[in-house]
């Protein structure tokens, strides 16, 4: 008896993993529900990695005075990775965002309040993507994390981060990426 609950046991296992797959048959890659940040910041951060383009970086903890450095050579998949951790092209979050469309910007929110990324804004200029906006969220019992990010494929990131730390307070980041030409 014991031996034939634990094998239909295994067997419904081994079944509850297999879905069905939204991609047609011989497919490698991943349907896209909505705008390819991860894809798109993956290209601009292998472009730049190539381009090896010159940087300023400022830098801002609690509105205290900004420190700024001049960089030959940036890891440009770590200065971008906020990015590509908010991207919402993922199954799970197929039906978890509302698109819209408000001038020359698409917009993506959040109808689940449990999701990281609360917002999506890309906009476009000629078909070209101009600007990328994103406001992102997380809390545990421990942190709250706020993030504005902004980034221009043109040459500049801006990340503005607001922190809360159960005994430790509240703090606010500012970075800044710029190309200088």
């Amino acid at each position: 008896m014991i031996k034939k609950t634990l094998a239909a046991l295994l067997i419904g296992i081994t079944f509850s993993g297999c879905s069905t797959d939204d991609n047609p048959k011989g497919s490698d890659e991943a349907p896209m529900y909505f705008f390819d940040l991860k894809g798109f910041i993956a290209d601009y951060a292998q472009q730049m990695q190539s381009a090896k383009p010159r940087v300023e970086k400022k830098v801002n903890k609690d509105n205290s005075e900004s420190q700024t450095l001049t960089l030959d050579s940036v890891n440009w998949e770590k200065e971008l990775a906020l990015l590509t951790e908010s991207d919402i092209n993922k199954l799970a979050y197929k039906d978890k965002y509302q698109e819209a469309s408000i001038g020359n910007c698409v917009v993506y929110t959040a109808l689940d309040s449990s999701l990281n990324t609360r917002l999506l804004k890309v906009c476009y200029f000629d078909d070209e993507v101009e600007q990328i906006y994103v406001e992102r969220r997380e809390k545990n019992l421990l942190y709250q994390s706020g993030q504005i990010l902004n980034f221009y494929p043109s040459g500049k990131y801006s990340v503005e981060a607001k922190q809360k730390i159960k005994g430790l307070g509240k703090h606010l980041f500012k970075t800044s990426i710029e190309i200088v030409k």
